[in-house]
C-alpha cells in the first residue's frame, strides 16, 4: 500500500494515459523522520502507525522493517527493526546522511544498511518489507 492520502482503485483505470493522469492527482502522505529528530522505527513512536503483519513467513524467520525520509537537499534518514517472535527480541537503528540523490535511493540505503546489520548480527533467515 503506498502512502497516499486516498488509495487509486485500479479497476477504474481503462488505459495507461488514464492511469498517469489519476496517479498525478494522489496527494502524498509525508515521510516520518526528517528533520532534527532522528527516523522513528518503533511501533509506537510512530504517531500511532503499527507495522503491517507478515503472516506469511515461516517460523523462524526474522522480520524486518525498513523505511527512509527525504528532503532536499539530499539530507536523508534510514531506519529499519528487526523482530525475532521466537526469541521475543528486538533489533533497530535508525542514521542518517548527507548528499542523497534521491528519495528512492534513500529507501535502497536502508534496506542496504538493514541487510548489512542482519549479517553483522548472525540472521540466517530474514523477510524484508519496504515501502518502496
Amino acid at each position: 500500500m503506498a502512502p497516499f492520502k486516498s488509495q487509486l482503485n485500479p479497476l477504474r483505470i481503462s488505459s495507461l494515459r488514464m492511469g498517469i493522469e489519476l496517479s498525478n492527482r494522489l496527494v502524498n502522505l509525508p515521510p516520518l523522520g526528517v528533520g532534527t529528530e532522528p527516523l522513528s522505527t518503533h511501533p509506537t513512536e510512530s504517531q500511532g502507525r503499527s507495522l503491517p503483519s507478515m503472516d506469511t513467513t515461516s517460523a523462524g524467520t526474522i522480520r524486518c522493517f525498513s523505511d527512509a525520509a527525504w528532503r532536499d537537499p539530499g539530507d536523508a534518514g534510514f531506519g529499519w527493526v528487526f523482530f525475532d517472535h521466537l526469541a521475543n527480541s528486538e533489533h533497530h537503528d535508525n542514521p542518517s546522511a548527507a548528499n542523497v540523490g534521491s528519495p528512492l535511493l534513500a529507501e535502497a540505503i536502508a534496506l542496504s544498511l538493514a541487510q548489512k546489520q542482519a549479517l553483522d548480527l548472525g540472521f540466517r533467515k530474514v523477510s524484508f518489507a519496504s515501502d518502496s
